[in-house]
This record gives structure tokens, sequence and C-alpha cells, in this order.
């Protein structure tokens, strides 16, 4: 294969991998560029009958149109796949990293290590198990490590080949056909009943014993043997198979309750197994409080510790029909609310429509005749003051008083006449307005001073003035 092209656009290259039911080769997306993993359908020389033909090519195609629709960042994602020239195809995304198979090889990991990883194959099972999917065959080889942006491990879950519907209950590889690897394999999946997600939950207890210890629960040899064992046989405590391991009560209560026998005493789904790791993780991160994460389960579902959450746990079966209740309350007083509230505004708007109205005033004079705005005031500027003429003065008459004459009145000033406008001077607009002619005032004429008084005299000194 290596130097070929599939459907013209993936260039395939060196082999990679080899999974259960092909083979896995790096490729470059053509024209794109990119990267990718390209899996071939790869039909065993031992089993060429058309029918095992038809059974691998079938279960193939189903992995593919499963992993196509999922998205999940801990699930390698597909981007093509189909038939070309015979050959059955699936073109998924390149994860740059080794197996968990590869790294367990130079011996176990980290307990906070392997507790991490482990919560990150919960997040991409879950995803599965909502849409009703089980994968069935979870192993370290199907387990691949990364690298993101911050150097911390990046798990992506690949090879659901065996991944089967919960709501189906015939095996898809035949009658009486067991499928998956005995070392992982639950109780239930090997006496051939029906399975759900609990069955990926033992097997993922397996694994994050595996990757603690280095071993496993179960180590009798031969295939058959481990089989009889997992059907049988409970399971070794971490500390008996790894006695220098420090790991806290709450790591190995957890990995013992996901290798329960039968699937109603393990965590009823991937979720609680992964509240479980989120507490064993504080006690591997903190000391203090390993010995107050002690951890119990009530029909499948974690029970909170009092140590930690200062109150009696209550087991989340009870407290979920408590919410409900509390919830459907609530919804129930929220309508009635509203429902009295209805009725208050239509009683409230039909009085304001049936309420009796006065009728409006008659209307006045005023209101007919609109009324005249006031003529403003022209201003008149006041006469300038009179002025009153100089005195004149009056000789003193020695004679006898006689009446003087009127002063003879002042006639008026004429105003100045304006110069006349020439015919090629511009008329002004406005014509200057004359002087008001100024008003005679008559003049009183001055009293006249006394005569002095005659001396006494005789009748012969008497002279008429009149005589001459």
């Amino acid at each position: 294969m290596q130097g070929q092209r599939i459907a013209d656009r993936y260039a395939i290259g060196r082999p990679i991998a080899r999974g259960s039911m092909g083979v896995v080769y790096e490729a470059i997306q053509e024209p794109l560029g990119r990267k990718v993993a390209v899996k071939v359908l790869d039909i065993r020389a031992g089993d060429t009958s058309a029918t095992a033909a038809n059974r691998h090519r079938e279960r193939f195609l189903r992995e593919a149109s499963l992993l196509s629709g999922l998205s999940h960042p801990n699930t390698v994602r597909v981007f093509d796949f189909g038939v070309h020239d015979g050959l059955t195809y699936l073109v998924m995304e390149f994860v740059d990293g080794p197996t968990l198979r590869e790294i367990l090889r130079g011996g176990p990991m980290d307990p906070l290590r392997a507790v991490r990883i482990t919560r990150q194959i919960c997040g991409s099972l879950d995803e599965a198990h909502e849409r009703g999917k089980v994968h069935r065959d979870l192993k370290p080889a199907n387990v691949m490590i990364a690298r993101d942006q911050d150097g911390e491990d990046l798990v992506k879950v690949v090879d659901f080949g065996l991944v089967k519907e919960m709501e189906d209950a015939v095996h898809m590889t035949g009658d009486n056909m067991m499928v998956g690897t005995p070392m992982y394999m639950a109780p239930e999946q090997i006496r051939g009943r029906k399975v759900d997600q609990r069955c990926d939950i033992y097997a993922l207890g397996v694994v994050l014993f595996h990757a603690i210890t280095g071993g496993f629960p179960f180590d009798e040899g031969q295939p058959a043997a481990v089989l009889m064992a997992h059907l049988t046989d409970p399971p070794r405590a971490l500390r008996q198979v790894a006695p220098a391991v420090d790991v806290p009560a709450c790591l190995e209560w957890t990995v013992a309750r996901c290798l329960e026998k039968e699937p109603d005493q393990r965590f009823v789904n991937v979720r609680e197994l992964q509240r479980a790791l989120k507490l064993c993780e504080a006690a591997l991160l903190d000391d203090t409080t390993a010995e107050l994460a002690q951890l119990s389960i009530d029909r499948g579902r974690l029970v909170l510790p009092e140590a930690i959450y200062g109150r009696t746990p209550v087991p989340p079966s009870t407290r979920t029909r408590a919410l409900g209740m509390l919830r459907g309350a609530g919804i129930a007083m929220l309508v009635l609310g509203c429902l009295v509230g209805a009725g208050i505004l239509g009683f409230g708007g039909y009085w304001w429509l049936a309420r009796p109205v006065a009728p409006p005033p008659a209307p006045t004079i005023a209101d007919v005749v609109p009324s005249t705005p006031p003529v403003p005031a022209i201003e008149v500027p006041s006469p300038a003051p009179p002025v009153a003429p100089e005195p004149v003065p009056v000789a003193p008459v020695p004679a006898a008083p006689a009446p003087a004459p009127e002063p003879a009145p002042v006639a008026p000033t004429a105003p100045p006449r304006p110069a006349p406008v020439r015919a090629r001077d511009p008329v002004p607009r406005t014509a200057p307005r004359p002087a008001p002619a100024p008003v005679p005032v008559p003049v009183e004429p001055a009293p006249a001073a006394p005569a002095p008084a005659a001396p006494a005299v005789g009748t012969s000194d008497l002279k008429d003035p009149w005589s001459h």
C-alpha cells in the first residue's frame, strides 16, 4: 500500500499501527497537504471466506459511521470513509504520540497522571454512551497520548471497531463468537449477555489498575484461566500488586467499584466515575484530604462524603426526587401566579372600560373666539424742555414811573431747510424728521423800582410837569 493513492487524494505512506480489522497508514491529504491516518480493511489470511469478508466489512463501515458522529476532544475525529478499488478505507485524525500500551511498557506511571488520563477517557466514553453506543474493546492499545499546547497529556480514544448498539442484543461478529480482549472483558460480556455502558466501566477499571501497578487484577497466565477469574475470583488490591505505590484509600475504593462482578454494583455511568476520580485527584494533591474522602455508592451513584461537605450525605437518588418535587412545586406556583395576575389585569381592564365617564364641559366664548394678541406699545419720545430766554436789563427811570412798554415777542426760529436732493444723488429711503419748533414763552416785565419819596415842599414849590 505504501506509495499508492486512495480516492485520488490520499497519498499512502508508512504503516503506523495495526488494529483489530485493518492496518493504519500515515498519509497526506491532497491538495490540503494535511497529515492524516488512513485505516484500510485487512482480511486475515486464515479466514478468506466470503461470509467472513462481508462480516469484517460490515463491522468496518459500522465503525466509520459511528466515529463520524463523535466530536469530543478526547475522541479521534473521522474525516472521510468509503470504498476504492475494493478497498474499504477510513480517514482519521493523525495523532502524534504513543499509545498507552507503549508508555506502560516502561513500567507503571504516577497515580496522579493515571487518574487524569482516566478522567479524559471517561469524557470520550460519555459522549458515545449518550448516543447509545458501547466501545466493548477498551484497552491501553486503543488509547493514544498526545500533547496539548501546555505540554499536558491529551488523550485520544481510537478503534471503535467493536462498538455495539446498547439496544442491540445480537453480536455482529456471529453466534458464539466472543469479541474483545480477555484481560479487559467484563463478566457479562464473557457470558454473552446484553451489555451496556457499565461494560466499558469495568474495562476502564482494569486499565487504571494496570496503569498504577503495572500488573493486572487477575494474573492467571492463560486466556481461558483469566476469563474464569473474571467470572469467579475477586480482584487483587492495588497495594497487593504494588506495595511500594502509595495510593489513597479513595482510589483503592474507586478501582474496586469498577471491578464489581455485578453491573448494578458498579457506577451507573462514567459521569459518576469522573466525580469519584476528581475526589481521588484532590486526595493525591493534598494529603490532608486523603482521610476525609470516605466514598460510598448508592444505586450506582456516588454519595458525597460528609467530612468534605459538612453535612449528612444524601443519596443522589433521594436528592434528585426532592429537587424534582421542588421544581414541580415552583412551576405550579409560577403558573398559579400568572393566572391570578391575568385575572387581576382582566378585572381591572373591564372596570376601566365600564366606568361612567363625565360629560365634557360646555364651551365658553373664550374657547370659541380666539383671543386678539395684544398690540405692542409705541414709545413716544418726550419733547425737549423749553429754553428760558435771558432777562433783558431795564434802565432806571428818574421820572415818575411810567408804564414800561411791553416787550416785543421773540419770533420763533425757523428750522433749517434740508438741502435739496439732486437728481444724481440716490434718494434717501427715510427723510430725516425735522426738529420741533420752540414754543414762544412770553416774558413778563420786571417790576419797576419804587421812586424815592420827594421832600415836603409848599404849594408854591409844586410845578406842573405838564406846563411849559
